[in-house]
C-alpha cells in the first residue's frame, strides 16, 4: 500500500552531511516523534562519524605499521650501505696512500732520469714501435733543426735524414724489436746530411714496459770522431816510420849489430805508440757505456741510489744496504770530509765538473787515478736536492802514459849513445844522422799535433 506520510531527516554533524533517515508511515507522525527523530539523527550522525573515524584510524594505523616496517627495512639497508661505504672509504684511503707512495717513487725516478737526460753530453733517445721519438736528451737538440725537445716527439729519422739512412735505421730498430736483441758499443762510420764525416760509438737495445712487452727501442751514442782521427793519423805515421825504418835497415847491413839494436828500439817504440793510441781510443769509446760507477746523493751527501758496478767497492751485498749511508761510513774521515765539502760546494753553486782527473790512495794503500764527473741533481721543480756523479778508474792509462814518457827518454839516450859510437864512420853516420833527424822531425810533428788534438779535446770538454 502507499504510505500516507514520508519523513526525510538529514544526518548532520557540524554542518557536514553524514547521511539521511527516510521513514514511511500509514499514519500521521506527531510532532514529539519528529522532534525525537531530529535529536536521534544527531546521535546517529555522531555514531556514523565515530565509526568512519575508527575505520580511518585503523586504516591509518595499518599504513603507519606498514610504513614503519618499510622504514625499518630501509634503515637496515641504509646501515648496510653505510658499512659498505665505510669499507669502501677505508679501501680508498689505503689506495690513496699506495698511489701517493707510487707517485713519490715515480717523481723520484723521473728526477733521476731528468738529471741524466739534461746533463750528460751523450746522445740518449727512446723510440716507440714505429721508430718515432718519444723522448730525447737535451744534448740531441743541436743535431736537429728544432728549438725544443717537444718538437721532436712523434718525429722519426725520415723527417731529418736521407731516405737511405732513415730506412737503414728503421730496419735496424724493427729487427731489434722483433728479435729482442740489440747491440752495445758498435763503432759506426757515417756522413751527415751537411757532409761532415764522423765516427760514433753506438748502443741500441729493446725497450720493455712493466709487463715485459717490447714497446720500442732506446739508444746511447757518443761522438768519437776526434779520437778516431787521432788513431788513423797515428797509424799512418806509424806506417811511414816503418817504411823509413826498413830503408834504414837496408842501408846499414854492414853494421848488423848496431842496426839490430836500433831496430829493436824502433820496433818497441812503434808498438808502444800503437798500444797507447789503441788503449786511448778504446778507453774513450767505453767511458759512457761500460759499467762505470754511477751514484746519486741527497743534500746531506747520503746515497739515495747507486749502480750495480759499485757493489764491489763497498762491504755490502745489496743496493738497499747503501741507501742512507755516506762516505763517512766507508772512507777515512779525511777523504770523506773532502768529498763532503766538494759536494756541498756543487749544491751551493749549482756548478759541477766533467771528467776531472783525480789522484788518490785507497784505504788499502793502492795508488790510483780516477776520471770523475760530478753535477748538481735537481728535482721536478728545479730545486737542487743533491748531486750525482760518474767515476771511472783510469790508473792503467795514466801508468801507460808515464811508461811511454820513460821509454821516450830511454830512446833519446840510446840515440845519443849511437851517435858517439859511429863517429869513425862519418859518411855512414851523416846519412844515418839525416835519417834520424827526419825521424825526429816526424816524431816532433806527431807530438805537436797530438798536443794540439789534446788541447782541442780539453777545450771541447770545457765547452760541454
Amino acid at each position: 500500500a502507499s504510505p500516507k506520510n514520508l519523513v526525510f531527516i538529514p544526518l548532520k554533524l557540524d554542518e557536514k552531511n553524514m547521511g539521511v533517515i527516510e521513514i514511511a508511515s500509514f499514519e500521521k507522525i506527531e510532532k514529539y516523534k519528529l522532534d525525537f527523530l531530529v535529536k536521534l539523527s544527531q546521535n546517529i550522525a555522531s555514531t556514523i562519524a565515530i565509526s568512519l573515524a575508527n575505520d580511518k584510524m585503523h586504516m591509518m594505523l595499518e599504513q603507519s605499521r606498514m610504513q614503519a616496517e618499510e622504514l625499518q627495512a630501509q634503515e637496515e639497508e641504509l646501515r648496510q650501505n653505510l658499512e659498505e661505504m665505510q669499507a669502501t672509504q677505508e679501501d680508498l684511503n689505503r689506495q690513496v696512500q699506495v698511489n701517493k707512495k707510487m707517485q713519490d717513487d715515480l717523481l723520484k725516478e723521473k728526477a733521476l732520469l731528468e738529471s741524466i737526460m739534461n746533463n750528460l753530453p751523450d746522445y740518449i733517445y727512446f723510440k716507440d714501435k714505429d721508430s718515432k721519438f718519444i723522448r730525447i736528451s737535451q744534448s740531441m737538440l743541436k743535431l736537429f733543426p728544432v728549438e725544443t725537445l717537444e718538437e721532436m716527439i712523434g718525429k722519426s729519422d725520415f723527417d731529418f735524414h736521407t731516405e737511405e739512412n732513415a730506412q737503414k735505421y728503421y730496419n735496424e730498430e724493427q729487427e731489434i724489436i722483433k728479435s729482442g736483441k740489440g747491440f752495445i758499443d758498435q763503432l759506426q762510420h757515417e756522413i751527415t746530411e751537411n757532409g761532415i764525416e764522423q765516427w760514433v760509438s753506438s748502443t741500441k737495445l729493446p725497450l720493455y714496459d712493466k709487463s715485459g712487452k717490447c714497446i720500442g727501442t732506446f739508444g746511447i751514442s757518443k761522438n768519437i770522431t776526434e779520437m778516431k782521427k787521432l788513431e788513423l793519423e797515428a797509424t799512418f805515421k806509424a806506417e811511414e816510420l816503418m817504411a823509413q825504418e826498413e830503408e834504414l835497415r837496408q842501408n846499414l847491413e854492414e853494421m848488423q849489430t848496431i842496426q839490430e839494436d836500433l831496430q829493436r828500439n824502433i820496433s818497441e817504440n812503434k808498438k808502444m805508440q800503437s798500444k797507447l793510441i789503441r788503449e786511448k781510443a778504446l778507453l774513450d769509446a767505453l767511458l759512457n757505456n761500460l759499467p762505470d760507477f754511477i751514484y746519486f746523493k741527497d743534500r746531506n751527501s747520503q746515497f739515495i741510489r747507486i749502480s750495480k758496478s759499485m757493489l764491489r767497492l763497498f762491504p755490502v751485498k745489496t743496493l738497499e744496504e747503501m741507501m742512507g749511508k755516506s762516505d763517512f761510513d766507508f772512507h777515512t774521515k779525511e777523504n770523506a770530509q773532502k768529498y763532503y765539502e766538494e759536494e756541498q760546494q756543487i749544491i751551493k753553486t749549482g756548478t759541477g765538473f766533467i771528467d776531472q782527473m783525480q789522484h788518490e790512495v785507497t784505504e788499502t794503500g793502492v795508488e790510483q787515478w780516477v776520471a770523475a764527473t760530478k753535477m748538481p741533481f735537481y728535482d721536478e721543480t728545479g730545486k737542487c736536492v743533491g748531486i750525482f756523479g760518474i767515476s771511472k778508474n783510469v790508473t792503467t792509462l795514466k801508468n801507460l802514459e808515464l811508461e811511454a814518457n820513460l821509454k821516450a827518454e830511454e830512446l833519446s839516450s840510446q840515440e845519443e849513445e849511437l851517435k858517439q859510437n859511429l863517429e869513425e864512420m862519418q859518411t855512414i853516420q851523416d846519412d844515418l844522422q839525416k835519417r834520424i833527424q827526419e825521424n825526429e822531425k816526424i816524431k816532433s810533428e806527431y807530438q805537436q799535433k797530438e798536443k794540439e788534438l789534446l788541447k782541442t779535446i780539453e777545450k771541447l770538454k770545457a765547452s760541454k
